[in-house]
């Protein structure tokens, strides 16, 4: 591809955040270093890393060994891509999650990808990022939600208008002339990603879609409720931000099942206090389940292996309601009672509506209120 390359394409940047995960780390670098051999322009990796103690001691060793430049920073991804972009020196950054491999040919790819779009000079390149290994009942559920398919932008899209943030380039001037990754997000990982490829199409830049640049995400980092509890709260609680920021990718909606809840449990509260008993507090339980239940039978109605299909609905459900909790708590925060009602409306060609509950989640709660009727 060396006859390709334009003269201002002299390099490229690649940027990992870290936090642990030596092992991961150590592949990741091993990929890149396979597909940094596919190429013929210089290249660079940088290890923006937060490790505590032997981690960060063996992350730094490997980045010794495999000559990459390592870095210590706070923990907060924001942080490590910016700190990560102002020490590159290459023309083009590529962003790469530490939990992920590379194809041998994917730096070649995102090159390519600048080099021979005509209309549209890129702003940015967004790649395929697959999810592969060990898949139990835990990323099956997690597989049914939006959240994954958003890492398969690029195989359905030419152009986007937001991004995940792994497998993603920018040209370096982009970034640092719309002041890269905002750093105000209020957690450590959430929304940020989003809000970079929004304020990036704001602005006027394209980013291209590359299908051929294909990076491989594990599924150890997904497989676990407790983390992906933490993870989807913090990313709900961004996902608040991102609306507020870019109110025309926003719109009021129906309340959520979550709020419902939440109002409804709040009533029940009240009840239970004025008639001193404890039934009216079981009622938002006894509905919630119903809702989940409804919803299950509407999404699985003549299908076999109903059992297990029953627990990866309520295992969604439980995750999209902590998604909608972490928008919920944020808004409250910032007194913003509509914020709670907010939804992100992502362009039509996304490919992510068919993944979202919609129409299905109001059916089930309006027949589970029924039934809480009855039993009033």
């Amino acid at each position: 591809m060396g006859e390709n390359i334009r003269q201002d394409l002299n390099g490229i940047s690649v940027v990992i955040p870290s936090h642990g995960r030596e092992k991961l780390v150590q592949q990741l670098l091993l990929s890149i270093k396979n597909a940094r051999q596919r190429i013929d322009v210089d290249s660079e990796i940088l290890v923006v890393d937060s490790s505590n103690g032997s981690d960060a001691g063996l992350i730094k060793g490997y980045c010794q060994e495999l000559g990459c430049k390592y870095i210590v920073c706070e923990n907060n991804v924001a942080k490590k891509r910016n700190l990560g972009t102002s020490l590159s020196q290459y023309p083009i950054i590529l962003f790469m999650d530490s939990d992920c491999e590379v194809d041998s040919n994917l730096l070649a790819e995102h090159l390519r990808c600048y080099c021979q779009v005509i209309n549209g000079q890129p702003g940015g390149v967004l790649g395929v990022t697959e999810f592969r290994g060990h898949k139990n009942l835990v990323w099956e559920i997690v597989e049914s939600t939006i959240f994954v398919a958003a890492y398969s932008l690029a195989k359905y899209a030419k152009t986007v208008q937001f991004t995940v943030g792994t497998n993603i380039s920018f040209r370096r001037e982009v970034l640092l002339e719309t002041g890269g990754y905002d750093i105000a997000f209020p957690n450590r990982v959430g929304g940020e990603d989003v809000d970079l490829g929004l304020r990036l199409t704001e602005a006027g830049y394209i980013i291209h879609c590359c299908p051929e640049a294909v990076a491989y995400h594990t599924t150890e980092t997904w497989n676990h409720w407790r983390n992906l509890i933490e993870r989807f709260f913090l990313w709900g609680r961004g996902q608040y931000h991102v609306m507020k920021r870019h109110p025309d990718q926003a719109q009021y909606d129906n309340p959520t099942l979550t709020f419902l809840f939440l109002m409804f449990l709040l009533l029940a509260a009240v009840k239970s206090f004025i008639e001193h008993s404890l039934f009216p507090l079981s009622l938002p339980f006894i509905w919630w389940l119903l809702a989940f239940t409804f919803q299950g039978m509407f999404q699985f109605w003549g299908k076999t292996n109903k059992g297990k299909l029953m627990k990866i609905v309520y295992g969604g459900d439980l995750l999209y309601t902590t998604y909608e909790l972490g928008q919920i708590v944020e808004a409250l925060k910032n007194l913003d009672i509509k914020g709670c009602i907010l939804r992100f409306t992502p362009p039509a060609n996304t490919n992510t509506s068919k993944h979202t509950p919609g129409a299905r989640r109001n059916w089930s709660a309006l027949l589970a209120l029924f039934i809480v009727f009855i039993l009033l």
